[in-house]
């Protein structure tokens, strides 16, 4: 090669020439062979494909592969600048101009030769020698000029930005602005609603920048098997770009971002309430069913199915985005799964570009969102000696041991208990003095949680890859328990590009999770009585020995610290692999397949625990045994897909047609045992166990079949429409059942794309209207034995010797008509984009009908010797609406947003078989969560009051003042339920309904140099609560003499001293019951608005990251669950009012505050 390269930097020792010297020497060569060469340069193409080399390298590449050959000026060219170049089949010309695209350097090709040169009428930016580390400051210019749309409208407000820096400035009301910028910089132009502009400053001084309406309605969201643009989508469909929309929000969960961001996602709090690792409760527009899980959606991780808790496994940060499909048409691809709406959660791929190194974290603190607010000892003595007054008993604290509570409360007693008169034990409840609020003795103000996460990604032009580490860790709540939940992920996605026509992906992912609880204390029972326990202990039984002030003598403490504990762990293997091919433009095949195992372990320590009587003898307190149970399960799941998808567009025509199989196998297996009467407990085993040893285990399996295919056509983008049908089969079913055909169709309009709406389109930039219907299956796994004769297996009773056999009993009958469960929806909505795109909104409305739903069996003669079968008889009917809204603009530098969603759903059965209209049960008419009770007039202020009411001796024998008086509706003179049905209900009538109503989520979002805010609200509008009579938590007394909780709240009660109370008078035996019927007065507003995130966060510019070694360096402080409005009772969290053992007893939510770093290399 003859290239004329600086001496220093050229290692094959080829000497220097001037400029002139090669010149000449090429003008020569030009005379020489023209004539044979001119068409050489023309029909010469190559290919090259170099990654981060030097220009130096592809010269050479080009030389080796040609016979062209370069002249080449070293004093202006670097030609140790690293590029990368991928071209397939192109003129030198093209390749070259590519090359120096963005530079001063010209070339001329004349036959064989090239010689490369600057051009003199192109500003040169001063170059900086190779060996040189010194930096040339360029001078500044003003660059002015206008920023506009594409309709020549200025964008007032436009944000124009150094790239690189903290330098900007906004363009006016006119769209104008001046900036002092140097030769080479970048301008970064942005505006909400449009597409980020970068302009390179040149010679120009005058710049006039057209920003193009970017529209979120344009994006490409995932459906089932595939992708769409958003605006050729017919269905209802939500989704959420996880970074865009949530940002690193530090949350323990994937369903923690979705609340309060999808209208009708449905999120509640379980029975286990705010336990560490607690999973929730998830629906798409409200119940779907009578039966089974109630109908829950179908979740797919990447395309494997999951369940919804495994969810609670999902790494959420290495989540890209989430898509739930709510109505039949959108989920018909999914078939029978898809009843209840499919949510589709899309992990992070990699991209294409240099590594991209990431590290964020996030320590926290946590505490309880609401506790309930406990009475002191000496309001709790004299509530229990009224509530005994009231019925006529004896006082339960004596003077003197009232006496004894107040000499503790003033300091004159300072230890917590004595010897009890006349038993060998401690004085604790009636004899106890001691004064404790076991709420704040047992649950912490702060528990620290922490999150690690470390992600590595990136890719050439023809692989790339993403992946990623996750451990969080979360402690309890609990003062002296060992309770903890802890999770590791582990990513890994890798794609490749084999050739133009043959991708392959595969990806791995691990998760492990452990928690540990608490056994539960005593008698077997699990953790969910510990909250019970709590509930009713009284605050004058005693937390320490009296000759020991560090020992614990509480009972229940010591059954919460020493009594065992239940650990679950969990870890979940995915592979997964696919390959896609693309043999002619626009049609794609795929084939994929994924494996998962899900392996479950269990174990559960019952222990003894023992307290010292006065005497020093030792009593047991905790479990009646040492036991130890473990138990261990797998789950096997293969799942295996071919789509085959191929678009046509001729003219305005557009047709997308797909058509695919899926078979899925699961395989379960169980082993289980248990074994009393350890030997030691340090090494708790089946093996170290001397007493009864039992073992059981269980293995089972399901398949699934499908077939489907989805023909979608558009014309002209304006006119829609969208046809689905899946066949399903299923192992759940029997012979002749198995198979089912679920299709969905769907229609569009955008009506914003005809000429006539051109005057309106500058103001409301998109419309479309759209409509579907869809009928679907429910292949819920909970209702899986229902369908096929299963033996039972056990063991007998006792019988000879005291052995009991193992048995196998009868199947029960199965109705030879029993199938699947239909579900039908319809939806119709519209979405609309305004103002150039900044605001968005759609609105739309439902109706889901489940038929053939499985109902109560007909009534069949007893001689028939079993149950008799249950038959599809029953029928559900949902209507709802949702809307959304979101708003996005900027004044200068400052932007800000907010969004709004809100959803309402009810449920009523429409068919059930109920001949009697019996209220007890379901009936035609009723809808889910409606409460019966009576209406209440007031509290009887007299006896003589009580004497002339209505009778009420149905519920007891004696009434007077300071109990409940009820409405007699009916007007009989006797306050009754009738025949408690539909014709006879008596007094009683629909007083509320505790469905959750217009659930509702605000997002607000500001931002300004570097600094983000956002705010994220969330509610209920309308819930109704009517505690049962024995929620002492509520009520404060339960009819029980031991299951009592007075409450600040409960204090409020009828005396003739107080009476304008809100509860009636108390009674400590089950007289209590009388008062505390469902009722009017006592029925709860549930509603609620919480700020459920508040996160404030500051990036560092590039200039200073840039420093630093670091693409990105961010510090944000993060709080959840900071504020409650509810005129719910105070000791109840609006989202937790369950529990185990009664509404309230749970483990209490938690209010986090976190601080945390993400960090960009």
């Amino acid at each position: 090669m003859k290239k004329l390269l600086k001496q220093e930097c050229h290692s094959i020792g080829i000497p220097k020439f001037n400029l002139k010297v090669k010149l000449t020497t090429f003008l020569f060569l030009v005379v020489l062979m023209q004539s044979q060469a001119n068409s050489y340069s023309q029909n010469t193409k190559i290919s090259l494909n170099l990654n981060d080399v030097t220009i130096q390298s592809v010269l050479d590449e080009i030389e080796s592969k040609t016979k062209f050959k370069f002249f080449v000026d070293t004093d202006i060219i670097d030609l140790a600048k690293k590029v990368s170049v991928t071209e397939k089949e192109k003129r030198i010309s093209n390749v070259l101009e590519k090359l120096f695209e963005g530079t001063n350097i010209v070339f001329k090709v004349v036959g064989k030769q090239i010689v490369l040169k600057p051009d003199p009428s192109k500003i040169i930016t001063p170059q900086i020698p190779n060996n040189s580390k010194s930096e040339i400051e360029l001078p500044q210019k003003t660059i002015s000029g206008t920023v506009t749309d594409e309709e020549n409208i200025p964008l007032s407000g436009a944000s124009i930005v150094i790239k690189g820096s903290t330098t900007g400035v906004a363009a006016d009301f006119d769209g104008n602005f001046s900036i002092q910028a140097s030769m080479g910089d970048i301008l970064d132009v942005s505006y909400i609603g449009y597409n980020s502009k970068e302009v390179k400053v040149t010679n120009q001084t005058e710049l006039t920048i057209v920003l193009t309406a970017s529209n979120e309605l344009d994006e490409v969201v995932v459906v089932g098997y595939g992708s769409k643009k958003r605006t050729d989508i017919t269905g209802s469909i939500a989704s959420v770009s996880v970074e865009k929309e949530i940002g690193k929000r530090p949350v323990a969960n994937i369903n923690q971002m979705l609340q309060g961001n999808v209208a009708n996602f449905n999120v509640s709090v379980g029975s286990n309430g705010g336990e560490p690792g607690a999973a929730v409760n998830l629906n798409i527009r409200g119940s779907g069913t009578l039966t089974g899980n109630g109908g829950q959606p179908y979740v797919l991780l990447d395309g494997l199915p999951i369940d919804v808790s495994d969810m609670n496994a999902i790494n959420p940060y290495d989540v890209e985005d989430v898509t739930v499909l709510k109505d039949a048409a959108a989920a018909a691809i999914y078939g029978s799964r898809g009843a209840f709406g499919v949510i589709l959660i899309t992990t992070k791929k990699g991209k294409k570009g240099k590594v991209q190194v990431e590290y964020s974290n996030n320590v926290a603190t946590s505490k309880p969102t609401n506790l309930p607010k406990i009475a002191n000892s000496i309001e709790w003595a004299k509530a229990y000696n009224d509530g005994a007054s009231n019925d006529g008993s004896a006082p339960v604290f004596t003077e003197d041991e009232l006496q004894d509570i107040l000499d503790y409360r003033a300091g004159v007693l300072t230890v917590d208990t004595a010897p009890a008169v006349g038993s060998d034990s401690w004085r604790t409840y009636h004899d106890g003095f001691a004064d404790y609020n076991w709420y704040d003795v047992i649950f912490k103000d702060s528990a620290p949680r922490q999150q690690h996460r470390l992600s590595i990604s990136g890719g050439g032009e023809k692989s790339k890859f993403y992946v990623s580490g996750n451990y969080f860790e979360q402690l309890g709540n609990m003062n002296f328990a060992n309770e903890q939940y802890g999770r590791y992920n582990f990513t890994f996605n890798f794609e490749t590009e084999a050739t133009d026509w043959l991708k392959f992906d595969i990806s791995t992912k691990y998760s492990l999770e452990e928690q540990r609880l608490p056994s539960g204390g005593f008698a077997g029972f699990n953790k969910d009585v510990l909250y019970h326990q709590i509930a009713r202990m009284w605050p004058m039984m005693p937390l320490y020995y009296p000759d020991d002030p560090d020992r614990i003598l509480n009972l229940d403490i010591l059954r919460i610290r020493d009594s065992g504990h239940d650990i679950d762990i969990t870890g979940n293997t995915i592979l997964q692999g696919g390959v896609e091919i693309e043999p002619i433009e626009n049609w794609i095949t795929r084939v994929r397949y994924n494996y998962s195992v899900r392996n479950f372990k269990n174990e559960r320590l019952e222990l003894r625990n023992f307290i010292v009587q006065p005497s020093g003898r030792q009593q047991n307190i905790g479990h009646s045994l040492d036991e130890i149970s473990r138990f261990f399960s797998e789950r096997k799941t293969q799942v295996l897909n071919a789509t085959s998808n191929y678009k046509l567009a001729v003219e305005n025509h557009n047709i997308d047609v797909l058509v695919g199989a899926e078979s899925r196998l699961t395989e379960n297996i169980g082993l289980f045992g248990r074994g009393s009467q350890l030997i030691t407990t340090n090494v708790p085993t089946l093996s170290t166990v001397v007493g009864d040893e039992v073992a059981s285990d269980n293995l089972s399996h399901f398949a699934t079949r499908g077939f489907f295919t989805s023909i979608s056509y558009n014309y002209d983008e304006k006119y829609f429409v969208e046809g689905k049908i899946r066949i399903d089969e299923s192992s759940y079913f029997s012979e002749g059942k198995r198979k089912g055909a679920f299709p969905g169709i769907s229609a569009g309009y955008i009506i914003s794309n005809e000429d006539f709406w051109s005057p309106l389109k500058n103001t409301v930039n998109y419309l479309k209207l759209r409509g579907s219907w869809g009928q679907l299956g429910n292949h819920d796994p909970d209702l899986a034995n229902r369908f096929v004769e299963l033996m039972g297996t056990g063991l007998s009773s006792y019988l000879i010797n005291g052995v009991r056999p193992n048995i196998v009993t009868a199947p029960g009958l199965i109705s030879p008509d029993l199938t699947w469960e239909t579900v039908t929806s319809y939806n119709f909505g519209f979405d609309a984009a305004l103002f150039n795109n900044k605001l968005n909104l759609s609105l739309e409305g439902f109706n889901r009908t489940t038929s053939d739903m499985i109902g109560p069996a007909l009534a069949l003669p007893t001689a028939l010797g079993t149950a008799a079968p249950v038959e599809n008889n029953a029928e559900l009917e949902t209507k709802g609406w949702e809307f959304s809204a979101k708003y996005q603009d900027n004044v200068g530098d400052f932007t800000y947003g907010i969004g709004v969603n809100i959803g309402d759903n009810q449920s009523k059965v429409t068919k059930y078989t109920n001949p009697t209209g019996i209220l007890s049960t379901w009936y035609e008419g009723r809808k889910l969560g409606e409460i019966w009770g009576f209406e209440t007039v007031g509290i009887f202020q007299s006896q003589e009051e009580a004497d002339n009411a209505p009778d009420q001796s149905r519920y007891w024998s004696s009434w007077g003042a300071g109990d409940i008086q009820y409405a007699d509706l009916d007007g009989n003179g006797a306050i009754e339920p009738g025949a408690n049905t539909l014709e006879d209900h008596g007094d009683l009538k629909i007083i509320g309904n505790s469905t959750p109503r217009y659930n509702y989520g605000v997002n607000l979002s500001a931002g300004y140099k570097g600094f983000d805010l956002s705010v994220l609200i969330q509610g209920v509008a309308k819930r109704d609560i009517m505690f049962s009579n024995n929620t002492n938590l509520f009520w404060g007394y339960r009819g029980s003499f031991w299951q009592n909780s007075i409450t600040k709240a409960s204090l409020d009660y009828w005396t003739p001293e107080n009476t304008d109370a809100y509860f009636p008078k108390p009674y400590i035996n089950s007289q209590h019951s009388k008062n505390t019927r469902a009722q009017t007065r006592y029925l709860q507003d549930a509603s609620y608005t919480r700020i459920k995130n508040i996160q404030l966060s500051y990036s560092f510019p590039s200039s200073i990251t840039s420093k630093m070694g670091l693409s990105k360096f961010q510090l944000f402080f993060s709080g959840d669950n900071l504020v409650t409005w509810t005129k719910l009772n105070e000791n109840f969290d609006p989202e937790a009012t369950a529990g185990g053992f009664g509404g309230g007893k749970v483990y209490p939510l938690q209010k986090v505050l976190s601080l945390g770093v993400n960090i960009g290399i």
